[in-house]
């Protein structure tokens, strides 16, 4: 299990995977880092606004290669089943 609090938490599709029918159809990286998480499935908990909740795009791709995505703020619980499960925070 994975628990990180107070932080941006970068989710995409995985197109690969969704193709080859794999359960792993997410993408997720914690921060900065650059570990990519495989998730089955993501929540949100708490209310979504415009401080926490950014979606993103760059043709060329991120720092990750990734061309779409959303960047969800606040805490974060990735189980071992690979659900993330994101509280959102609040300002």
């Amino acid at each position: 299990m994975i628990n990180a609090k107070k932080t941006r938490v970068r989710i995409a599709g995985n197109a690969k995977n969704i193709r080859k029918k794999e359960p792993s159809h997410w993408r997720c990286f914690i921060g900065n880092d650059t570990t990519e998480h495989k998730l089955n499935s993501w929540k949100l908990v708490g209310v979504a606004t415009e401080n926490n909740v950014m979606p993103g795009t760059n043709p060329d791709g991120d720092e990750f290669g990734l061309v779409a995505w959303i960047d969800l703020y606040g805490d974060v619980i990735i189980t071992d089943e690979k659900k993330a499960i994101v509280h959102l925070l609040t300002w």
